[in-house]
């Protein structure tokens, strides 16, 4: 019954808990940040991956975050709101794929997000798959839900689907994933 605003928001900071190849960190005052696992990285934190390179991060709320080769991603909002167990999570993928294990949402303020150039990707517990290439945006559902928006339009994805958009073209229709292959 009380209003979500009036909790004091926390920071949250992610823990890198998979690391390999060429990955590099920079915190949210410009500082260039030396990765290695257990390692917390707080909000504002831009995180880079060269062709070689993934890193796993586990968020507040026990969400697992994986950037893929060639990619970068901004960690925008990781809060959570006073002692209620609500986490927000909003992480800004401005190119490359990365993939989600989102942990089921705890409440009203909790919530997880991915931005792109293209598109905004919100879930409240499901496995994703995301990619940013320019001002497209590619999301794939294998679990759950996520409710996606591109061009000011929004879409809901089930499992097994997938759609894509940009700035001025709203989401496809959900298309039906391949099978994994036998």
């Amino acid at each position: 019954r009380i209003p979500v605003e009036w909790f004091k928001l926390n920071p949250t900071p992610a823990t890198v808990t998979a690391l390999s190849g060429t990955v590099t960190a920079v915190s949210s005052g410009g500082k260039n940040v030396k990765l290695r696992i257990k390692r917390k990285l707080n909000m504002g934190a831009i995180l880079r991956t060269g062709a070689d390179g993934n890193v796993e991060l586990n968020c507040a709320d026990k969400t697992t975050f994986v950037l893929r080769e060639n990619a970068e991603v901004i960690l925008d909002t990781l809060t959570a709101l006073g002692r209620t167990g609500m986490v927000d999570t909003r992480l800004r993928l401005n190119r490359g794929r990365a993939s989600a294990n989102v942990t089921p949402a705890s409440g009203v303020g909790s919530g997880f997000a991915i931005e792109t150039p293209g598109g905004v990707a919100a879930v409240r517990g499901t496995v994703k798959r995301i990619a940013a290439n320019g001002d497209t945006m590619i999301a794939e559902v294998t679990e759950g839900e996520i409710v996606f928006t591109g061009a000011e339009v929004t879409v809901a994805v089930p499992t097994g689907y997938g759609t894509k958009a940009d700035k001025v073209t709203p989401p496809v229709e959900p298309r039906r994933l391949l099978s994994a292959p036998t």
